[in-house]
Order: structure tokens, then sequence, then C-alpha cells
């Protein structure tokens, strides 16, 4: 008789239990699923990205969206979306355009059900800080002014305005961004890595410093700085060609006027009299000539104080003359020296220009000096009685 006849039963059904499970794996296959967004991306190639390299390769489980971005790819992992040009941008109000430039979107694994230039952001700044997602979503969020928890959302769906708009002015901005990076070509993930951190470095500026050169021209300090497009003719990467100076009548000067009352203002150690002003040709020319400024021999160096150049509103209007700038030495009234310019490498303005600073060589002032802020000066009809008076 045997001391166990209840354990028989059990034992014999955990056999065949065992038996059962060994001959039928019924495991599901690991899946992610999410959208592409930005606004919805129809027809985006997505992959597991298994090596991390920031493309679809051959072998890396992939699929393609549907019209609402939406998608299911095999596996699990870090995700990218390649979003070719025969992709098309779906927006949330019904629209459907072609896409015109390729893109390459990112995901980080465990963050991947939405995919966009935003998601593509933090993982480059991940690839920065060490993979922590926690601390891109915070540097990312601070810049934008938004909860962190909103970067890896579906912006389309958000209720906020404010923040919807937000997100999807940054969503546009680092499309541009991608889209330069891809067409760029090279390794993508470090292109897109490098546009990020600079934007990103944008968050170091507290201040932004205008610094006008009072009733100077650009290309009188800075028409000979390397990449600006200065003097047509000297710096090699000036666009167009100087335009000639004409005279009130429109007809084409010969020379330039001579600088009136001598080129020198009054008390300097080098003085350059009207006469020896006569005869120079018609175009801009060096004043601080270490040879002698236009072929005088008298050097004017940028110690030396120069007489003083009328500039009125209107003389600068009749100057512009519509745009052609060909009326600068007639309506002066110091004649030619208002086409002169300096090298102004040794100048302390131009070390300003190291990276901290920008240069507005192609600015167009739609309204002259400081008259907008003159038409537009608070008066104050109590002053012996207003706060302001102490």
């Amino acid at each position: 008789m045997s001391r166990y006849p209840r354990l028989r039963p059990l034992a014999a059904l955990a056999a065949a239990c065992l038996s059962a499970c060994g001959g039928n794996d019924s495991t599901p296959t690991a899946t992610t699923s999410g959208v592409v967004t930005g606004s919805y991306f129809e027809h985006a190639r997505v992959c597991i990205d298994a090596n991390n390299n920031a493309q679809c390769d051959s072998g890396e489980p992939s699929t393609f969206t549907d019209a609402r971005g939406a998608f299911t790819v095999s596996g699990q992992g870090p995700v990218v979306a390649e979003v070719d040009t025969d992709a098309f941008r779906n927006d949330d109000a019904g629209g459907h355009a072609a896409v015109t430039r390729k893109l390459v979107f990112r995901a980080p694994a465990g963050s991947n059900a939405v995919i966009s230039a935003i998601s593509t952001e933090l993982a480059a700044l991940m690839e920065s800080n060490g993979g922590n997602l926690d601390v891109a979503r915070t540097q990312l969020a601070e810049r934008l002014g938004v909860a962190a928890d909103k970067l890896l959302g579906d912006h389309n769906k958000e209720t906020d305005a404010k923040v919807k708009a937000t997100l999807q002015a940054e969503i546009e901005q680092a499309i541009d961004l991608i889209a330069d990076a891809v067409a760029s070509g090279g390794n993508i993930g470090a292109a897109i890595k490098d546009g990020v951190t600079k934007r990103l470095a944008l968050n170091n500026i507290k201040n932004v410093v205008v610094i006008y050169a009072e009733n100077r021209g650009f290309d009188n300090l800075y028409g000979l700085f390397p990449g600006a497009n200065g003097i047509p003719g000297v710096n090699a990467t000036a666009v167009g060609t100087a335009e000639p100076q004409k005279d009130f009548d429109g007809t084409t000067l010969s020379t330039l006027p001579p600088t009136w009352g001598g080129l020198t203002a009054a008390g300097q150690s080098v003085t350059l009299p009207e006469a020896n002003t006569v005869g120079w040709a018609n175009k801009p020319f060096r004043i601080d000539d270490p040879a002698g400024v236009n072929g005088s021999g008298v050097v004017v160096g940028q110690n030396v104080i120069t007489r003083d150049l009328v500039h009125r509103f209107y003389n600068n209007q009749m100057q512009i003359n519509g745009g052609k700038n060909d009326r600068f030495a007639a309506f002066s009234d110091a004649g030619g020296l208002v086409m002169g310019y300096y090298d102004g490498s040794s100048m302390a303005m131009w070390q300003m220009a190291d990276g901290r600073w920008q240069m507005a060589d192609g600015r167009w002032q739609m309204a002259d000096g400081r008259w907008p802020g003159i038409m537009c000066w608070p008066t104050i009809s109590s002053w012996a009685r207003s706060v302001a008076r102490s």
C-alpha cells in the first residue's frame, strides 16, 4: 500500500502541464506602437534602431505609418522614423502636404510612443548627458517654458493653446535643423546632436545688446571683416559691385567730388587740404591706407579725426535714392569723403565679433535713426507733480 496515494494524481497533472508547455511556445512577440507627429507623417518608415546609429538598416524590423502617423513595429528599443520625399504631412485641420525635404526623427527606448522633432532633440541631449532622459527633458522644457511632461506627448491633442503653439513652433524650427543635418550627409546622428547642442546654448544668453555705430555705415568700419558682405572688389565675400556715384542730374561722376574744406578736422597733427582730394576715383577708398590715402602719400591713421559728415534724415533719403545708393557723394557736405572706409581689424569693435556677437551685414532699416522713437515718446502734462520727477 502506497504511503502517498493523494500525491500521484497531482504529480501526473504537473507532468502533463510541463509537457504541454514545452511542446507549444505561446509567448507573444514584443512590439512597439506609437505615432510620428509634427503634424502627422504618413508613409514614414519606422524601425527599431538596434545599433543606435540614427538610421534604419537592413535587418532591423521596420514598418510604415498610416495616414494618422500611427505604426506598430516588431521589437522594442530606440526608434527611428525616416521621412522621405514620398511621405506626406497631414495636419490636425485636414491638410495634406507632400514632404519636400528628407527628415530623420528619433525617440529613446521606453519613451517612443510619440516620435517627433522634439523627441529627436531629447535623444540628442541624452547622448550628451550619459543617457538621462529626465535631465534632457528638464533642459528642453526650461528653454521652451512648458512642463516637461508635454514634450513627449502628441502636441496635436494639446488643449492649452499657448502650450500647443509653443510646441508647434519648436517642432518647425527643429525640423529645419534636422533637414539641414540630413542634407549635409555623413553621420546624421552626430549632425543632429551638434545642432541641438548649439540651440540649447541659447539658454546661456541672458541679455541681447545691440550696438549701433552712430553716423557710420557698416562698410565704414566692418567692410573688410572676413566673411562679411563688405566692400565690393576688396572683401572677397562681398556681393555685387560698388555703385558708381552720380551727380544731382543722374549723370555718373567722372571722379569723386573733393572733400570740401579738407579731409582732416581742425587741430589734427595730420592735415590733408581740399586741393589734395581732387580727382579721386569714383569708388570706395581706404582712409587709413598705410601708403597714404588714395595715393596722396598722406597717412591718415585711425587716431586722426576726419572732418564731420552731415547725417540728416532728408540727406540720407536722397543719398539712398530709392535703393540705388548712388547719391552719397552728391548729397553729402563732405564730398568724396563719404566713400571712405577703414581697415577695422585693429579696432576693439572687431574683436567683439568673436562668436559672442552677430554682425548685421545685410540689415535694411525701414525707418531712419531715432525718428520712430521720437514720434512715440511719452509726455507728462503734470511733470511738476509727477512721481517720475524724483
